[in-house]
């Protein structure tokens, strides 16, 4: 027991109280006391050499006279009574132990263990009041500390907003410190780059049509293609009418060596071949174009970034600073708030600053 006693930041008291009268007697109680409310609070190395000399002090002994009446029982007035109290109660520490040992001596045995127990009782409440007091100064130091953080971080947050609206700043996330801060807005911007690539993207599919189309089947595809050519256009009807005038004349028993099938079959070929030009002229100019715009939407990106990354060099230092100031305060404040929360759960003492072991025993010689 008395070594755990000693590796633990508390120490008992121990009161004794006696009167001189023949046969003497000594009355004993203990008591331990916890040395500070909060472990975050470092322990004062003459914490015990304190509090051990308060127990005989006025603020201890004078409510010990009021409570038993001992300047009636004395006959003298309370600051008599106080003098005498001090030369009857003498202080010892208990070798080895946390203990320490207060002879209270006394002409009455009765009295004697009432006084020795009053005053243990009497440092109690005192070091039970004190320790709330402390705690409750420390919370309205904290509530003072994070009422000021409270109305820092609201002011911060303004002149940044102000900041933002002041210097045009789009600011995607006031909240991080990592958000991308340009001056202009690029949205419009990035709207056409869309149209713009979607127009390369129709145009690459055009082209890739047009190399795999078979002839008789662009006029059909090139209107689905919204591609419009005022030759193929022509061509293409004349071409399906020659193929009719063919099989109807084969049909009446004209044979293929007839000037007028070969005549036919002539003028078909020469509209082909005006097809195949045609449309190779048309791919040509569907690849011509592809590749303008290709080069013009990648030329926008290149630029849209070159003034993206310029923009966000040129965020006015004011408002990095701004943000930076009103971030740093919402977290200093955020943590006070921690611990004052904290320190509002664990306020109400939950251990005994000083414990009565044992009162005075009134047997004891």
């Amino acid at each position: 027991m008395k070594a755990t006693l000693l590796h633990r930041s508390f120490f008992a008291l121990v009161l004794c109280g006696a009167f001189v009268a023949a046969p003497a007697f000594a009355e004993t109680a203990r008591l331990t006391m916890e040395i500070k409310p909060s472990p975050s609070i470092p322990d004062d190395p003459n914490f015990r050499a304190t509090q051990t000399a308060i127990l005989t002090k006025n603020e201890i002994l004078f409510p010990v006279i009021q409570k038993l009446g001992l300047d009636k029982a004395y006959a003298k007035a309370p600051d008599e009574v106080a003098r005498q109290l001090k030369n009857n109660i003498a202080v010892n520490e208990i070798r080895d132990t946390s203990l320490i040992q207060i002879a209270v001596t006394d002409t009455d045995l009765q009295r004697a263990a009432d006084i020795a127990t009053a005053i243990a009782k009497q440092y109690q409440e005192m070091r039970i009041r004190n320790l709330r007091t402390e705690v409750e100064q420390r919370l309205a130091e904290m509530k003072d500390e994070l009422r000021g953080l409270e109305e820092r971080t609201a002011a911060a947050s303004a002149k940044m907003t102000e900041l933002r609206k002041e210097l045009g700043v789009i600011d995607p996330d006031p909240e991080s410190i990592n958000a991308v801060m340009p001056t202009k807005n690029f949205a419009a911007r990035e709207a056409a780059m869309d149209e713009q690539a979607a127009q390369v993207q129709r145009l690459d599919t055009q082209v890739q049509t047009l190399k795999a189309l078979p002839a008789d089947l662009f006029r059909d595809t090139l209107a689905a293609l919204k591609i419009k050519d005022p030759v193929i256009e022509h061509v293409l009807p004349r071409l399906s009418d020659l193929a009719a005038e063919e099989a109807r004349l084969l049909a009446t028993g004209a044979v293929e060596t007839d000037a007028q099938i070969r005549g036919l079959r002539a003028e078909r070929e020469s509209f082909r071949q005006t097809i195949r030009e045609r449309s190779a002229s048309l791919l040509q100019a569907q690849e011509a174009a592809l590749k303008i715009e290709q080069q013009s939407l990648a030329n926008a990106r290149e630029e849209l970034a070159k003034e993206r990354e310029q923009a966000t060099r040129r965020v006015d230092q004011r408002y990095v600073e701004a943000k930076s100031y009103y971030l740093m305060t919402k977290a200093l404040m955020q943590t006070v708030k921690q611990r004052y929360a904290a320190k509002r759960f664990d306020a109400p003492l939950n251990f005994e600053p000083v414990k009565i072991w044992e009162l005075p025993d009134r047997t004891s010689r």
